[in-house]
């Protein structure tokens, strides 16, 4: 999957950037000191070629200092001004460098008796610290820093004295990342938003490049005996080393999207059945898949579309139920099962339990948080169903789990920032089924990602506003929309963590397409 990240809010940035370029009279480039090659956009070098021009290698406190001072010395071969900074320590080394680029511009104003303010311009990519770097020069928080992309979304002058004005600027990348190893090191960074990645495959590529550079650290650290190790032999290495661990000591690579890791430890203990729903929606071949894998892990499935199976919900409610219905009518007792069911917002609980019930007893929707309360509904004399309110857990690190979420609408459409989500499910999808894309969206060039990719959907599909202007706004509405309905066909958004090997199902139970249908 190619690595690319070009929002709106860039294009528009690259555009304000150009139109300021006449005022400035000194180019501040930082990059990250960990990567001070692939970490510079040469689209930003062309456009401020003439400029005064200052590089900053940020970050070097936790650069390598002998690499280091081999990148600045390479950098000043080349006639480039420049040092190697710790924000937190030496950011007035910028303002020298700041008085020495300028220098002439302010001498030829003394001259002619003027006291030139000089106006100087931060730029780099996403997250190398611009406005940190600023805000350390003022003395106070005057631009908002954060230690993830794309916070800076415009340009804004700060005034560090009467004689010095800086003008702060997005991050900006370059439209078509080429070069995918200098685009996975950005990733590395932060450069690029960890929501649009593939973390299982960054995070490979991290820790290869990791044991490369400096092994006997990554040993220490992850707590890894053989430094020989690379790809996912090194990943299970490392979460065995340092106890990331799941049931059967599984390596937990990452949380599944759809699955609520406290609720999960909440129920622990509890015979349990996991049903993937919509399984009429996903790719069949990929769901056989998930579900050998869970059952590796001994847990006992299904996947259902609950139009046409819900019956196979009960069948593994009565088989996880048999040992606890079986003591109780060894002591003479009809036992009354009681089952609940869990899960996160709109994945289909109610809607199961009225299937189940054959009438609409729970309130179900196709938006999440419809439910607000327990509800408990009775199959029949010896079943009892409770229906829960849909639940996510407090903080959602997995950012890019998050994003997934939001795909299904388990996360309100209302709080999200719904460009950004369009412009990840677009990506996805047409890593996932690019032919379904281009077809659905009448795209004729499949490599397309990000912006470039939403302007081609909106031209295909006739979204555009007057002069032909993209009309994001409706793109943003409908593609969702279309994704959860399933009219781009079946499709799977993750792929199972383990190699699939066909083995004989562990229990009774047929799964997707070879469940069938309910009896009448």
């Amino acid at each position: 999957m190619d690595i690319n990240w070009y929002p709106g809010h860039m294009a528009r940035a690259k555009r304000l950037l150009a139109e300021q370029l006449s005022r400035v009279d000194v180019v501040i480039e930082l990059c990250d000191a960990r990567l001070p090659r692939a970490s510079r956009n040469p689209d930003l070098i062309k456009m401020t070629a003439g400029k005064k021009h200052v590089l900053i290698l940020q970050k070097a406190d936790l650069a390598d200092p002998k690499e280091t001072e081999k990148w600045l010395a390479y950098f000043r071969s080349l006639g480039v001004r420049c040092a190697a900074i710790d924000v937190n320590k030496q950011s007035k080394a910028v303002l020298r460098l700041i008085e020495e680029a300028a220098r002439e511009t302010v001498d030829r104003a003394k001259a002619r008796g003027i006291a030139k303010t000089v106006r100087a311009m931060v730029v780099g990519v996403p997250n190398v610290g611009k406005s940190t770097l600023i805000n350390r020069l003022h003395g106070s928080p005057v631009a908002e820093a954060s230690d993830r992309p794309g916070v800076t979304k415009s340009n804004q002058w700060v005034r560090l004295s009467p004689y010095l004005e800086i003008l702060d600027t997005p991050g900006l990348l370059w439209p078509r990342l080429d070069d995918q190893r200098a685009a996975m090191r950005l990733s590395y960074i932060a450069a690029i938003k960890d929501q649009i990645q593939d973390m299982l495959r960054l995070t490979l590529c991290l820790l290869d490049d990791m044991m490369e550079m400096k092994p006997e650290a990554v040993c220490e650290r992850f707590k890894v005996k053989d430094a020989s190790l690379r790809g996912m032999e090194l990943l299970e290495a490392v979460c065995k080393g340092r106890g990331w661990l799941m049931k059967g000591g599984i390596p937990d690579e990452e949380p599944r999207a759809s699955r609520n890791p406290d609720l999960i430890k909440m129920t622990a203990g509890k015979k349990h059945v996991l049903i993937l729903q919509k399984a009429d929606l996903a790719d069949p071949k990929e769901t056989e898949k998930w579900l050998a894998y869970f059952r590796s892990l001994g847990v006992r499935c299904a996947a259902i579309d609950v139009n046409k199976q819900s019956k196979a919900v009960l069948r593994l409610i009565e088989e996880a139920a048999r040992e606890t219905v079986d003591r109780a009518k060894a002591r003479g007792i009809a036992k009354t099962v009681r089952a609940m069911v869990v899960g996160v917002p709109n994945v289909g609980k109610s809607t199961l339990i009225n299937r189940l019930h054959g009438s609409p007893v729970a309130e179900a929707s196709d938006r999440p948080g419809v439910t607000k309360s327990n509800q408990w509904v009775r199959l029949s004399p010896y079943l009892e169903i409770l229906d829960t309110p849909g639940l996510l857990w407090p903080r959602l690190d997995d950012q890019r789990a998050a994003m997934r979420l939001s795909y299904i609408a388990a996360i309100k459409d209302q709080i999200q920032d719904m460009l950004r989500l369009t412009l990840c499910l677009l990506d996805d999808m047409m890593e996932m089924k690019p032919e379904a894309v281009c077809e659905r969206f009448k795209v004729k060039d499949a490599s397309l990602r990000g912006m470039e990719l939403l302007e081609a959907v909106c031209k295909g599909r006739g979204w555009l506003m007057k002069g032909g202007i993209p009309d994001e706004e409706r793109a943003c509405s409908v593609i969702p929309d279309e994704f959860r309905a399933g009219k781009l066909g079946r499709l799977t958004l993750e792929k199972s963590p383990v190699p699939y090997e066909k083995k004989e199902a562990s229990h009774e139970i047929q799964t997707g397409e070879a469940a069938g249908t309910d009896p009448d």
